[in-house]
């Protein structure tokens, strides 16, 4: 969620003070001074609706502030993977996936029954391979990717069985 901020230089202007608000004309969300030389700035900014504006000061003092910016810093939940598959050698399974572009991580859910979660759900960390040693059984396994928004929706299921 990077949001930049760009504004145009005044004279004889020592700072800027970067000014975000929850509501027009506040600031009480983030006040941030920026050297004069900066007439941008890049943040990365938690998940809301924002009200930024930007003054100058000088010797004489702060400017009036500029126009106000509303931002609103949204996201979408991550795609299903894609591809997602096991391979299994003797009580040992190696499930795979294709990765999603915006997942900070997975979960993998397993099952007893189609559409169960009852054995496991877990997060898996940001990688697109899992190794593990299973007792017999049969087991329905799907995987979900998980951004700043949460899980997205569930990759195709598929049945693991461990003789």
């Amino acid at each position: 969620n990077i949001v930049r901020f760009d504004w145009s230089n005044g004279s004889d202007v020592e700072e800027f003070v970067l000014e975000a608000g929850m509501s027009p004309g506040q600031s009480n969300a983030a006040t941030l001074l920026l050297p004069a030389s900066d007439r941008s700035f890049t943040v990365a900014a938690p998940l809301g609706v924002f009200y930024v504006r930007v003054r100058a000061r000088n010797a004489c003092g702060y400017s009036a502030p500029s126009n106000e910016v509303v931002v609103n810093v949204s996201c979408s939940l991550p795609a299903a993977p894609a591809s997602f598959r096991a391979a299994v050698n003797g009580s040992i399974v190696t499930l795979e996936w294709n990765g999603v572009a915006d997942a900070g991580d997975y979960i993998l859910d397993v099952g007893s029954a189609p559409g169960a979660t009852d054995l496991l759900s877990t997060s898996l960390g940001n990688t697109t391979s899992f190794t593990a040693v299973a007792p017999p059984g049969n087991y329905y396994a799907r995987m979900r990717a998980r951004n700043a928004c949460g899980a997205g929706s569930a990759s195709n299921e598929i049945l693991v069985t461990i003789q």
